[in-house]
């Protein structure tokens, strides 16, 4: 989760444009971070998602992309 903020905010700041709204407005609705579309203020991390929450992305992700993607995607929420 931190790599993506992290890199999501470097992106904002050589580009003024948010990458990824879809992931990053997902993020904001399960709290995980603090991020509107329209700001222009490097997003603030808020907590790391429970593993319940991981589990109910990850099926859709699966249902979504057959697999795959998942994997990457779960591996960049968790926390070291």
């Amino acid at each position: 989760m931190d790599s993506i903020v992290i890199n999501a905010n470097r992106f904002y700041d050589q580009w003024q444009h948010w990458p990824m709204g879809g992931w990053l407005g997902e993020f904001a609705e399960l709290g995980l971070i603090e991020w509107q579309a329209a700001q222009t203020a490097p997003i603030t991390l808020l907590r790391a998602p429970t593993e319940s929450e991981l589990e109910k992305r990850i099926v859709l992700m699966h249902r979504l992309f057959r697999g795959g993607f998942t994997d990457m995607w779960r591996a960049s929420l968790v926390q070291k």
